[in-house]
Formats: structure tokens, C-alpha cells, sequence
């Protein structure tokens, strides 16, 4: 099927779109037994393509069942995906055809299946997991329903972007303790509404520990400067892009912990100088990182950038056409949670026609040197990403190396100051 055609190149697809994946504690997944996969939706689709490609287990998706109209019912179902539809897709005469999608998922449980749902029923980039819906609920216990032994686990996951509207940004994805429905099978027989109510609240509290949740929207934007601040006090690594067992999520909900846990006063200080602090860097055209880092890309880095040019600029031509369709195609959306998805989606989609037919062309016009550079594309496009990444450092730390000495200083020093107002 076209899902495990896909997946694999997803996954590498999915390595040149983040700088870092974390995964936290993936070791929790049910290896044998049926589950449902529940996770928070800041984005239209990159939460589910993250999901397909770094945890084990083969998914079936339920999407909008107002994307399944002709001619993509088949090609969206060889991808696994299931129609669902909400009141507002069409009313009762759409929902009832939620009776087939329902009884397609049990069918998949008895096999021992897993399905990824998101509770939360709409897409929002926002730092808090929102209210779930308690449509997983209905169909956990409908399971039950269907088989009494059932087995059926409900798998808590977080997804956390660092910046979900930014290409080359971290994205973090923590699994909790999954929920077995047996343990609840008693107080369902007893009074179903309760069981219901029991279920969804569990399993807000599991995703809860699984997302970086900010109580107060107000604090939204200081806590994603701060998290910026944090994350750049370690050099950026390029050679291992998916690291196992991270405590990324642990680290990143204890600084949120500490700054909920300020003093009113003390909290608008601290926004204050960290919007002072940014004000600067901006009004002097630097980066936060190049200001910790910038001693790090000296002369080496410029040889480095200086000898490899070539290589960059074949990576560079060779891959500019699908990101560049993409990145048109989603400057048409102003929506923060579509944009992106749009982008990846897009030059992902291009990228799977583009490839094959620069392996024929190469076959067809040249020789066997052009059929390899063909080949090497994507080879060639991901050294073009590093040496971006490397080559804006560098610029970023050149223009920190510029200013007095002294400035430099008492930028780092009241960049310090501020760290020392959250640290634990």
C-alpha cells in the first residue's frame, strides 16, 4: 500500500524539515495490543506525519470526511486515512456514515491495530492542551462493546514545537502511560456517563504531562522567548537529528513551572527585561544564539563554508523548485496552524514527482555522471540545509564579533540576568 511506500520517505523527509526530534519515553508504545493513539493538534498534519514516521507502530488516521470526495477516496485510504464527519460537515446526513467509519476501527482493533485520533477536534497553535472531546471515549468503549476481552490501550501523546511556524525548528513528542480500557469496563457496566467522564479526564491528565502547557495565554509569548533563551544555551549539533530518550519535555515544563510560579510582580520584571533584551538584539540585527556561541565559528567554519560553496550551490539549484512551490503555495494562508503543513505537504508531494523525473531525465539526456548527480539530489539538498544552518551561525557570530567588546558584555550579562530569574 502507498502508506508504507510513503512512510520511509516521510521520515527522511521529516529529518530535513527539523533540526532536532525528540522523542520521550517511546518505549511506552504497546508493541501487541490494540490501541488508540490520542494527541494535542497544533498543526493541520505535521502532528500525524510525526507520529506515522518515529513510533513503531503502523497507523490508520481519522481525518475530515469532507476531504473524501472524488478522485482522492482511494489515495487517501491507501494512506490509511478514515473519513470522520462532524455536524458541520453535512449534519445527520453525513454523520451517519460515521456508523461504517466506527465499525472500520473495530475491525482494525480485532486485528490488533492502532489508530491515531486528536481529541482536542480542531486545530490550534497554543501552547496549553485544550478540552478533549469524548469521541475516543465512544469508541474505546464501543470496542468493548464489540469484544469484552479486549485489550484495547488509549496511548496519551504530546507533540511540542518549538516554533511550528518556522522551518528548521525542534519538535519534541513525549508518550505517557497508556490507559487501559479494562479498568474502566466495571464503572461503564454500572453507569456509562460516568465512565465516560472518568476516561476523558484520565486521559487529559496523561497528555497533560505530555505537553508544554502554559496556564495563562498571557504568558504565551514570554515563555516562547524564554524556551528560545534555554534552548540556546546548547550548540546545535548536526549529525543526530532524532534523539531517543530526551528529557526535553521535563526540562521545558520546569522552567513553565517556574515562571507560573512567580510572584505577579516578579513576572512582568522578568517580561520586561527579556523584551528589552530582544529589542536589542533585534534593533543590532543579532541573534540570541550568535551572542552565546559566536566564539565557536571562527576561521575553520569559514574555510569550511568557503570549501564546500560548490557543493552547496548543486544542492541549492538542484532542490529549490519543490521548497520554493511549497513555500509559494503556503504564503497564500495566513492561518498559523495551516501554513506550514501546507509547505511541508506541498514540496513533499512535488518532491515525489520532481525526483523520478530528474532520474529519467538524467537516464534519457546524459551520461552516467548526470544520472548520478540525479540520483545524489536529495543527498546534495540535505548538505545544502546544513550548510545553511552552518553558514548563518557563522554570519550570526561574525556580526557579534563586530561589536565593542564591551557591548557584547553587557549583552551576555543581561542575558544572564534574566536566566538566573527562572532557574530552579
Amino acid at each position: 500500500m502507498l502508506y508504507y511506500l510513503v512512510r520511509p520517505l516521510a521520515r527522511l523527509a521529516l529529518k530535513f524539515w527539523f533540526k532536532k526530534i525528540h522523542l520521550v519515553h517511546l518505549d511506552r508504545v504497546p508493541q501487541n495490543d490494540p490501541v488508540i493513539f490520542a494527541i494535542n493538534h497544533p498543526t493541520i498534519f505535521i502532528e500525524p506525519c510525526l507520529m506515522a514516521c518515529y513510533q513503531p507502530r503502523a497507523l490508520f488516521f481519522l481525518a475530515k470526511g469532507v476531504l473524501f470526495v472524488p478522485p482522492f477516496v482511494g489515495f487517501l485510504k491507501s494512506l490509511h486515512m478514515i473519513p470522520l464527519y462532524r455536524q458541520k460537515d453535512g449534519g445527520f446526513d453525513k454523520r451517519k456514515f460515521n456508523v461504517g467509519t466506527f465499525d472500520y476501527c473495530y475491525k482494525k482493533f480485532a486485528e490488533k491495530g492502532a489508530i491515531l485520533i486528536m481529541p482536542e477536534g480542531s486545530s490550534k497553535q497554543v501552547r496549553q492542551l485544550r478540552p478533549l472531546t469524548k469521541g475516543f471515549a465512544k469508541m474505546a468503549f464501543g470496542a468493548y462493546e464489540k469484544d469484552n476481552n479486549t485489550q484495547l490501550k488509549i496511548m496519551p501523546v504530546g507533540v511540542n514545537f518549538l516554533d511550528a511556524d518556522k522551518f528548521r525548528s525542534q519538535v519534541s513528542l513525549g508518550f505517557g502511560k497508556p490507559l487501559e480500557i479494562q479498568n474502566y469496563v466495571a464503572l461503564y457496566n454500572e453507569n456509562p456517563r460516568e465512565a465516560t467522564r472518568k476516561l476523558t479526564e484520565d486521559l487529559y491528565g496523561e497528555m497533560l504531562e505530555q505537553v508544554v502547557h502554559v496556564d495563562t495565554k498571557e504568558d504565551f509569548f514570554l515563555v516562547d522567548q524564554l524556551l528560545t533563551m534555554v534552548e540556546n544555551q546548547t550548540p546545535v549539533s548536526s549529525h543526530k537529528v532524532v534523539i531517543k530518550n530526551s528529557n526535553k519535555i521535563v526540562e521545558n515544563k520546569k522552567l513553565i513551572k517556574i515562571i507560573g510560579g512567580l510572584p505577579d510582580a516578579s513576572k512582568e520584571e522578568l517580561a520586561q527585561k527579556t523584551r528589552a533584551y530582544f529589542n536589542e538584539l533585534h534593533e543590532l540585527n543579532l541573534s540570541d544564539y550568535a551572542l552565546v556561541h559566536a566564539e565557536k565559528y571562527r576561521l575553520l567554519i569559514l574555510i569550511f563554508l568557503l570549501i564546500t560553496h560548490p557543493i552547496f550551490l548543486i544542492g541549492w539549484l538542484t532542490n529549490a523548485l519543490p521548497y520554493g512551490f511549497g513555500l509559494f503555495c503556503g504564503s497564500k494562508t495566513k492561518d498559523v496552524e495551516t501554513r506550514m503543513s501546507v509547505v511541508l505537504g506541498l514540496t513533499f508531494g512535488f518532491y515525489l514527482i520532481y525526483y523520478p523525473f530528474m532520474i529519467l531525465l538524467g537516464w534519457y539526456w546524459g551520461g552516467e555522471w548526470w544520472l548520478c548527480l540525479a540520483v545524489l539530489i536529495p543527498v546534495f539538498g540535505y548538505f545544502s540545509v546544513i550548510y545553511l544552518d552552518i553558514a548563518r551561525r557563522y554570519r550570526g557570530a561574525w556580526k557579534v564579533r563586530q561589536l565593542v567588546t564591551t557591548r557584547v558584555d553587557q549583552l551576555r550579562q543581561f542575558r544572564e540576568e534574566i536566566l538566573n530569574m527562572v532557574k530552579a
